[in-house]
């Protein structure tokens, strides 16, 4: 999972990368810009299924102004995950 504002550098990073799309979620087109909430929004709506039936491995990084960044790798075990609710 890549959280940056702009799909564009997220999909020249997934390019560079050479990244299979399927690898990499996204949900800026339906939520824009959540900032730091954008990875966990991620996780409720893009993989809750996978998350909730199996262990998962995942690399998630983050990236903003200038040259702020975090990444982590995470095993997950099974997750107990709610749905999302949009008022």
């Amino acid at each position: 999972m890549i959280h940056q504002a702009n799909k564009m550098i997220v999909d020249r990073i997934v390019k560079k990368l050479k990244l299979p799309k399927e690898k990499v979620p996204c949900n800026l087109e339906e939520f824009e810009n959540l900032g730091g909430a954008s990875i966990p929004s991620l996780m409720v709506t893009r993989i809750a299924d996978q998350l909730r039936t199996k262990e998962t491995t995942l690399l998630m990084s983050s990236f903003g102004l200038g040259l702020s960044w975090g990444t982590m790798w995470m095993k997950a075990k099974l997750m107990k995950i709610s749905d999302v609710i949009i008022m």
